[in-house]
């Protein structure tokens, strides 16, 4: 019999019947027992109230094997209350890698007496671990692999209850990827020549390894890092080729693709190119406007320049993704042609087209009247002075009217001269000496334009 530090009774059997070990406290309620081998020879406490039990068995303990007829044995035993930790469901079953998961636990008494054990759990997958109080319930894991993985929580014990443990298996599935294939430089390549293939490889949790194997479904390929992001490939066959990129996966990442296309040229053998041009049409006579020019084939980008020529003047495109304009200044009224050239490339052959365009005055602006009126003897003289903005280079376009009194309102006087806008001038002014009722009104207008618009409002 041995008593511990708390005052708690241990007494052992007698030599000749089954050994077992009872813990009893101060108050002689029997706390836990244990049974053993066939005989106990002696029982005592050691450091920490552990208590240690001598004998002898005629079978065998649990994980050792018996040397025949009676061994001998010595027991170390726990003299706090024995727990059991269970674990729950984790979520989410399987995680994939990186993903953290939870770990539902409880702690519970043997037997159970409902009292509640106090410590740290400890859970962990044989590299990662977590940590919570019993109390928690749970803790967060996130494996820096993926894989199968033996989950093991392990409980620290108290001053009370006995420290335990208990394992599960938890799945850890890849991470999934995307494969997206960038810049083909150049756009456009021949057969034989080396083009290189941008790619990459993306993940939500990270940076995947492996590698990448380029092909273009006709025998050309070539392999590279995902580090890399390129590789270089030589096609052996001409014409749109469909270039394939795939990526193999790694132990934590799982594989993905990506397409794209590529057009390869015959040996020796250059592109045609179509060119197409736009300006304002009409443009005003001595100003600039823009030219805008295209280049295209139906595969890759053209580069190089263009030039812009109409009559004496001209002006110089380099083009950016194919386009590209330039300003011309026309000095000459009417109808004229706009050359655009095409210079080609490495790849692409010269083209060239035409455009129409036209080149008009430009009409006055800033167009403002004042109307006066004077009177003497009944007769009552009107003044109107019409000013504007810009040169009128043209002056038998430009007129002025006059309106009187028409009987039933203002109309156009019959006897009215027209008169033309002189060049170089900026103002008119007009005046008349009548009785009507009617206002006087004069007013600017462009005559070779059907729908003539008004350079200045009718002054009623």
């Amino acid at each position: 019999m041995a008593i511990d530090s708390a005052e708690g009774l241990f007494p052992d059997s007698a030599p000749s019947g089954g050994a077992f070990l009872r813990k009893y406290d101060a108050s002689g309620n029997d706390l836990w027992t244990r049974q053993y081998g066939i005989a106990a020879y002696s029982v005592v406490t050691g450091n920490s109230d552990s208590v240690y039990v001598v004998g002898v068995t005629p079978g065998s303990f649990p994980g050792q094997l018996s040397s025949g007829d009676y061994d001998a044995f010595v027991r170390k035993y726990d003299p706090r209350n024995p727990t059991k930790i269970s674990i729950g469901s984790i979520n989410p079953e399987p995680s994939t890698f990186r993903q953290p998961y939870s770990i539902p636990f409880v702690v519970t008494p043997l037997p159970d007496d409902g009292r509640t054990p106090t410590g740290t759990v400890t859970v962990s997958d044989g590299t990662e671990s977590c940590s919570a109080t019993v109390t928690a319930a749970t803790c967060n894991l996130t494996s820096s692999s993926a894989g199968p993985k033996t989950i093991t929580a392990t409980y620290s014990g108290d001053a009370t209850f006995a420290a335990s443990s208990a394992s599960t298996f938890h799945a850890v599935i890849p991470a999934s990827t995307s494969l997206a294939i960038g810049i083909i430089s150049p756009e456009l390549s021949r057969v034989g020549e080396s083009y290189t293939v941008h790619y990459s490889v993306t993940s939500t949790v990270g940076t995947p390894d492996g590698n990448v194997v380029v092909s273009d479904g006709w025998g050309g390929a070539c392999a590279a890092a995902v580090a890399d992001g390129a590789c270089a490939l030589t096609s052996t066959a001409p014409g749109s080729l469909p270039i394939t990129a795939v990526y193999s996966g790694s132990s934590n990442f799982f594989g993905s693709d990506g397409t794209a296309s590529h057009y390869v040229l015959p040996a020796g053998y250059f592109a045609p190119t179509t060119i197409v041009g736009t300006a304002p049409d009409p443009s005003f006579v001595n100003e600039p406007y823009a030219v805008t020019v295209t280049v295209s084939f139906y595969y890759g980008t053209p580069t190089g320049t263009v030039t812009v020529v109409e009559g004496k003047n001209s002006c110089v495109i380099t083009l950016v993704a194919g386009v590209g304009s330039c300003f011309l200044t026309s000095t000459t009224l009417g109808v004229t042609s706009i050359g655009i050239t095409y210079s080609g490339d490495s790849y692409f052959l010269s083209s060239s087209n035409t455009l129409d365009h036209t080149v008009t005055p430009r009409p006055p602006s800033n167009v403002t009247a004042i109307k006066t009126a004077t009177t003497k003897e009944k007769t009552t003289t009107y003044s109107a002075n019409i000013t504007w903005t810009g040169n009128v280079l043209n002056p038998a376009d430009f007129l002025v009217r006059r309106y009187t009194n028409g009987g039933t309102g203002c109309t156009l006087d019959p006897t009215f001269a027209t008169v033309n806008l002189q060049d170089g001038k900026t103002s008119y002014t007009d005046s008349k000496a009548t009785a009507d009722t009617c206002a006087y009104a004069v007013a600017a207008t462009k005559a070779s334009v059907a729908s003539a618009f008004v350079l200045s409002n009718r002054l009623e």
